[in-house]
């Protein structure tokens, strides 16, 4: 395990540092190697003989511009060197020794960690790593915003590289700049995606193992043991997807321009996919995936932690590119990138009219950004968007609808609704709440929620499907001192679930609204209440809106036309 004592970032410490961290290193790295190889493990390689020796390489190798960092009186300090290594090490122990329950906010449980260690006089990091208080505080800054918290503990605008509490520490020596040292561990854990990563094919088994019990659990996840268990097993499905991206990326390395960096991929593998059926299309799909990733944290930390221009000499990347021989393969990756930024640059332009298009200045919160892409992806590979001039209800029409129907019924991207709501409402502190659907598409999602949750459920039928489908009045079959969770499909104007509060009385109970799609429009207002209480999983699907009577298709008589209202069907668009 000698071998990072090699790597320039340790080397370069002076002996002192290096002995201190040598003992730290001894002490606390078999925790990280622990945690791996524990039986029902959901992760993949946080080690410290792969992923932190990675990490200290790529920073070593990659980002830091050997000339310049560690130049006297000019680079980083001894301090500051001995801090970052150290936030290298402890930054992933929050997953050690926990199954499958930190990795939302494993960034906060490893500072934790870090904070224990540190109160325990008889602990060998307290006694060897000498660190001030206001030292302490910067490593576990650092640590912390290396990776977003997922869940609502950390508010949006204080999350990652965002965190206020990211600044400049005093040092025995110096200062230790927490926000520069952070956005070089928060890029480097990002660039770890080569096959370096991969160690030792016993995980890889552990992994495949875990992937049969899962699908084994989900032909019976009617019963709700088995539900639970499924809950448990699911992590092996991410951590198979992540781990088997690992094989197409054979390393990561600066290019002679000392400004790119190459994620070279592995040709050798590309040609077993391509032996076992796959296509260059789909592989270019998973790569530029990869590429993405890593392209959203190099310019966030270039733009918040690299911006000074002594920090931008210290590391000097500023473009990714994948790297193939494989001609094939180079050009489907290209041609995706491009069709990549067109659609990056009208997010950008949906994003930026957002911000300050509706009156209220506001937009429900994503609950998670990489279900926004899935399911933005998925709607528009099956086509899923109707095109069209539609009624949304007696007083609004709209161009286009998303066949909400389709998605929730397709049940790999329910499973994956389902979990990110339940989620995020056991993350926060509810009284005594009943989940209540709306319209037919929101009421399927809402019993699933409330099944996992084994709360009371409910469900509204707007007045257009009560005219359509229902004989009668829905009772609502809840305790009237219940707080009260909705759950709907589509959210546009809100008009739909503001009837049901008004019909309801549920004004002073409402405690949150969840929807699959928050879809933007910048001409009729949201409600700023309700939008304040609202969590949203995709509002990428921007809408053109128009009260009926300021229809720009035919003054004040619009012709708009909703084909499911006429065919007796659901419109799954009309809140």
């Amino acid at each position: 395990m000698s071998e990072y004592k090699k790597i320039q970032c340790i080397k370069k410490m002076d002996k002192d540092y290096l002995d201190r961290f040598e003992n730290i290193v001894n002490e606390y790295a078999p925790k990280l190697s622990e945690r791996v190889i524990m039986n029902g493990s959901a992760f993949t390689l946080h080690d410290f003989e792969h992923h932190c020796f990675d990490i200290y390489k790529i920073i070593s190798e990659v980002l830091f511009d050997e000339e310049l960092i560690y130049k006297t009186d000019y680079g980083i300090s001894q301090r500051e060197l001995f801090i970052l290594n150290l936030a290298v090490l402890f930054h992933d122990i929050g997953m050690f020794n926990v199954l499958g329950a930190t990795r939302e906010n494993h960034s906060i449980k490893s500072a934790d960690y870090v904070q224990k260690e540190y109160d325990d006089s008889r602990s060998v990091f307290k006694k060897k790593s000498d660190l001030t208080v206001n030292e302490l505080k910067a490593l576990k800054v650092i640590i912390i915003a290396h990776s977003d918290v997922k869940d609502r503990s950390v508010e949006d605008k204080k999350n990652g590289m965002k965190s206020p509490d990211l600044k400049d520490y005093n040092a025995k020596e110096g200062k230790i700049r927490a926000k520069f040292l952070a956005g070089v561990l928060r890029l480097a854990d990002e660039l770890d995606v080569s096959s370096d990563r991969l160690g030792s094919g016993e995980i890889e088994q552990q992994i495949e193992e875990g992937k049969k019990q899962y699908e084994e659990l989900k032909k019976y996840d009617e019963l709700e043991t088995n539900r639970k268990e499924l809950e448990k097993w699911q992590g092996f499905m991410v951590s198979l997807e992540h781990w088997k991206r690992l094989h197409l990326i054979s390393s990561v390395q600066r290019n002679e321009d000392g400004k790119t960096i190459e994620l070279q991929i592995d040709d050798d593998y590309i040609g077993i996919c391509l032996d076992e059926g796959k296509t260059e299309k789909s592989i270019a799909r998973e790569c530029i995936d990869i590429y993405n990733e890593i392209e959203k944290k190099l310019n966030e930390v270039i733009d918040s932690a690299f911006n000074q221009k002594k920090f931008s000499n210290y590391v000097p990347v500023s473009k990714i590119i994948l790297v193939t021989t494989n001609e094939m393969l180079d050009k489907e990756i290209s041609d995706g990138l491009s069709v990549r930024r067109l659609v990056s640059q009208k997010d950008a332009e949906v994003s930026s009219t957002a911000k300050s298009g509706t009156k209220s200045g506001k937009y429900p919160m994503v609950l998670d950004e990489t279900l926004e892409k899935d399911i933005y992806e998925e709607i528009t590979k099956r086509n899923l968007i109707k095109f069209g001039h539609f009624l949304l209800n007696k007083t609004y029409c709209a161009r286009d609808w998303i066949d909400t129907k389709e998605i929730v019924e397709t049940k790999r991207i329910l499973n994956k609704l389902v979990d990110i709501i339940v989620k995020d409402i056991n993350s926060n502190t509810h009284n005594d709440y009943a989940i209540i659907g709306i319209d037919l598409v929101g009421s399927l999602l809402a019993s699933r929620v409330a099944f996992a949750l084994q709360r009371p459920l409910s469900y509204i039928v707007s007045e257009k499907e009560e005219l359509n489908n229902a004989s009668s009045e829905i009772e609502l079959s809840i305790k009237k001192t219940n707080d009260i969770i909705l759950i709907t499909d589509v959210i546009v104007t809100y008009d739909t679930i503001l009837k049901a509060i008004d019909k309801y009385s549920f004004k002073t109970r409402m405690d949150s609204i969840y929807t699959i799609f928050y879809r933007p429009n910048y001409r009729i207002g949201a409600n700023s209440d309700l939008v304040s209480k609202t969590y949203s999983i995709n509002n990428m699907f921007s809408i053109e809106l128009f009260e009926k009577k300021d229809c720009v298709y035919k003054k004040n008589n619009c012709i708009a036309q909703n084909k499911k209202i006429n065919e007796g069907e659901n419109d799954n668009e009309n809140n």
